[in-house]
């Protein structure tokens, strides 16, 4: 009984995946759009967690890939 539960709910996380992939990929394909500073001009920067009572150790953002980070956290 426990794998048929186990495929059910594989199904539906694995169309999630392939969703998400292909929503990245068209906002990939969008990357040179320029955006107006003027609608973002006003924001601030606020903590929205998580709140895992942890500290950070590195954060890293890749040159001409604007979705790829890296986070190194304490164990």
């Amino acid at each position: 009984m426990a794998g048929k539960s186990l495929v059910r709910s594989a199904v539906p996380m694995g169309a999630a995946l392939v969703a998400a992939a292909l929503m990245l990929a068209r906002l990939g394909a969008q990357a040179d759009v320029t955006v107006d500073p003027s609608l973002y001009g006003a924001l601030k920067w606020r903590n929205v967690g998580p709140f895992r009572a942890g500290r950070v150790n590195a954060v890293s953002g890749v040159i001409g890939q604007p979705n790829t980070f890296y986070f190194g956290a304490v164990g």
